[in-house]
């Protein structure tokens, strides 16, 4: 039995190679929260996920992140970038040391 291989490549990557990875604009900044939000403190306003940036997969390989689990978002904010203050939890207060008990 004879088996063949067929491998087909567009001139463009062929001759480029790869595109390399480059990280995801942030969908939040301090500049652009709503009022009576705060930047998530696991992404800092990323959005994506802070592990795989998006991708999926960690560090580029095909394994499912262990962060996002391949959803690609983060997992906190769920791709928002921010969270309501008034909606953190005793927990998630302590990542936001400038917040008073007033809960914001």
């Amino acid at each position: 039995m004879t088996y063949v291989a067929v491998v087909s490549e567009t001139p463009e990557a062929r001759d480029e190679g790869p595109t390399p990875f480059r990280w995801p604009e942030p969908v939040r900044t301090p500049e652009t929260l709503t009022p009576g939000y705060v930047l998530c403190y696991e992404c800092d306003g990323l959005g994506w996920c802070p592990l795989c940036g998006g991708r999926g997969s960690g560090s580029g390989t095909w394994g499912r992140c262990r962060e996002c689990h391949a959803r690609r978002v983060c997992p906190i904010c769920q791709g928002g970038g921010q969270l309501a203050t008034s909606e953190l939890s005793s927990y998630q207060r302590g990542h936001y040391p400038d917040l008073t008990d007033g809960r914001n």
